[in-house]
């Protein structure tokens, strides 16, 4: 391979030590040059971006042409020299996590808040002509049929805590202004509500596993007396639990299809760049993959990949309206501390959203790691909030052998202001408290990390 390599005027992109072990005639010099410490090829002038490890790196039988004058190599700053020289690489594959980010750097309302809003704006549809509806998260009626004094007070303090004119809590508020009675099938969606302001996709199977959590704490705290009785209660309450996670569930899967088939996405040039990145750094010479592993029911990813070759894609979620593949919704933490003691209750309808028995429904699962078991790899997170509730997976590919660097695709808040540390953090939660020194060597500084998409100043 003959490159043109740059002597000492970008010396932070030559490798740290140059050492000339031979030289002979200065005019036309066969010189044999040893290079240390150099293990990506970002460390050489040509290949900045392309951050690849180097299984062996000689550089031999330098012919230098040596202006009048120059006495030494040290000299020749400012010139280019041509140079022969063999390259080793390692195979490097890549895996590009996709989170709900991706999707609304898009403008796709994915949030919870617009899920909810378009929930609710069906019901009001819904019960013009009837006065009643009724599903697993909630009931709503019209106000003669007796309510709850706690479905009342709900209402009241949701309705006061938003100015909004498009948001779920508005929607209620005009369903209470024309006299229908909001009720809610459990404390867990209840508390949905309350947090309606903040709430992200995550944070809703976070919040399912706190009331699995809370349910079998009460259990422990029974006592010997009551026991019986509380054991059928807080069975009942689980179960009316798992219906109303599974209530969401399908009302999710009908919005994004809603969404699917009503919107067109158009690609965004900082993406389309991050991936033309990608895809150069793959060696002609190897068998370099990537892997998209879409953690989105939706497949806004398909319009940056569609006309790349050794692109394998693995919807690890499932896909909408899917049976060969359908969509996982849980909670996926087995290294909480309380997760032994829950499954060792022996009872299956604590683990029924538990996305480690979800994934046995396809092979997604074991294609993920076999690919991460095959060669080293680096991985890009692409609007993945990186959450607890998909450590089960997370932690398989961050802290794997294989994995040689984690690239974050931070989002860019402001002009000064991006989620980098946040991400950090989060990513930190999936490597063991004795592997935080491996966390710091894979996480790519923020210096040489770019937002998902630009700032763009409204």
């Amino acid at each position: 391979m003959l490159v043109n390599y740059y002597i000492g005027a970008k010396s932070a992109y030559l490798p740290k030590e140059i050492k000339v072990l031979q030289s002979g005639d200065l005019e036309w010099g066969n010189v044999v040059i040893l290079v240390k410490n150099v293990h990506f090829c970002s460390d050489l002038i040509g290949f900045e971006s392309v951050r690849r490890p180097l299984k062996s790196c000689v550089f031999a039988d330098v012919r230098v042409q040596v202006p009048s004058g120059v006495q030494s190599l040290s000299e020749m700053r400012g010139f280019f020299v041509s140079i022969p020289f063999i390259i080793n690489f390692i195979t490097m594959n890549h895996i590009v996590l996709i989170g709900n980010g991706f999707d609304l750097a898009h403008g796709l309302e994915t949030s919870y808040i617009h899920f909810l809003n378009w929930y609710l704006k069906n019901i009001e549809q819904a019960i013009e002509e009837k006065q009643f509806y009724e599903d697993d998260i909630i009931i709503i009626s019209y106000k003669q049929e007796s309510v709850s004094t706690f479905s009342n007070n709900m209402i009241s303090q949701l309705s006061q805590k938003t100015t909004l004119s498009n948001s779920p809590l508005a929607v209620l508020q005009i369903l209470k202004e024309k006299n229908y009675i909001v009720s809610f099938k459990s404390r867990f969606i209840a508390e949905l509500f309350d947090k309606i302001q903040t709430n992200t996709w995550v944070d809703i199977e976070n919040s399912y596993y706190s009331w699995i959590i809370r349910i079998y704490k009460s259990l422990q705290s029974s006592t010997h007396n009551s026991r019986e009785r509380d054991e059928s209660r807080l069975k009942t309450e689980l179960k009316i639990l798992n219906k109303s996670f599974n209530e969401i569930k399908n009302q999710l899967e009908k919005y994004l299809t809603f969404l699917n088939t009503d919107n067109r996405i158009e690609s965004k040039l900082d993406i389309e760049n991050h991936f033309k990145r990608i895809v150069k750094s793959l060696s002609k010479n190897t068998v370099d993959k990537i892997c998209i592993v879409n953690f989105n029911y939706t497949n806004t990813i398909n319009t940056y990949v569609k006309d790349y070759n050794n692109i394998e894609m693995i919807q690890i979620h499932g896909s909408l309206n899917n049976k060969q593949n359908p969509i996982i919704f849980g909670y996926g933490d087995e290294t909480d501390e309380l997760y032994e003691k829950i499954e060792n209750l022996n009872d299956n309808e604590y683990l029924k959203f538990m996305k480690s028995f979800e994934y046995f429904k396809t092979n997604s699962y074991q294609n993920l790691i076999e690919f991460i078991n095959g060669n080293p790899y680096s991985v890009h997170v692409m609007g993945h909030s990186c959450g607890l509730s998909d450590r089960v997976l997370l932690k398989r590919i961050f802290e794997n052998k294989y994995c040689k660097s984690i690239n974050i695709y931070y989002y860019q808040i402001s002009e000064h202001e991006n989620d980098y540390t946040n991400k950090c953090m989060d990513i930190s939660r999936h490597f063991s408290i004795d592997k935080k020194d491996i966390m710091r060597e894979r996480i790519t500084s923020e210096k040489d990390s770019l937002p998902l998409v630009s700032y763009k100043a409204k």
